[in-house]
């Protein structure tokens, strides 16, 4: 069993935590699986890989291959983007247009919507949260 060992970061706030990624080839039925405690959002990066093969002529081979994300008890999450939900990041532009909001206004915002769906125990920012984190702007004038 061949492996192949990286090792790439996971985000916690602003501080970047190493992770260790191990992609191998193992006996067993084909299949493509990823371990180590990793979110909805690593998970569905199979199908990107599949998809960025597919495109390029290229397949899985039919083979199992593991990828293990290590240490298994940090959560890993895509760090290029936030987790936050196509209608709440609509809604957040919408108001940010319609209330000519600075760059940093708006991400003050979503920061006030992340607080919001963190003590709503919700790893997505959903729309209700943008909507209350800009309802709660517009009592305090705050610009």
């Amino acid at each position: 069993m061949n492996a192949a060992r990286i090792i790439s970061f996971a985000f916690a706030g602003i501080s970047a935590l190493p992770v260790e990624v191990q992609v191998q080839f193992a006996p067993g039925l084909p299949a493509f699986i990823i371990v180590g405690m990793a979110d909805k959002a690593v998970g569905e990066s199979r199908e990107r890989v599949r998809a960025a093969l597919t495109a390029l002529g290229l397949s899985l081979p039919a083979r199992r291959l593991v990828v293990n994300l290590s240490p298994a008890d940090l959560a890993k999450a895509r760090g290029d983007e936030p987790n936050i939900a196509p209608a709440a990041m609509a809604l957040a532009e919408a108001a940010a247009e319609r209330l000519r909001l600075s760059n940093r206004a708006f991400l003050r915002s979503l920061r006030v919507a992340r607080s919001i769906a963190d003590l709503a125990a919700s790893t997505m920012v959903e729309r209700a949260h943008v909507a209350e984190a800009l309802s709660f702007r517009r009592r305090h004038g705050s610009g």
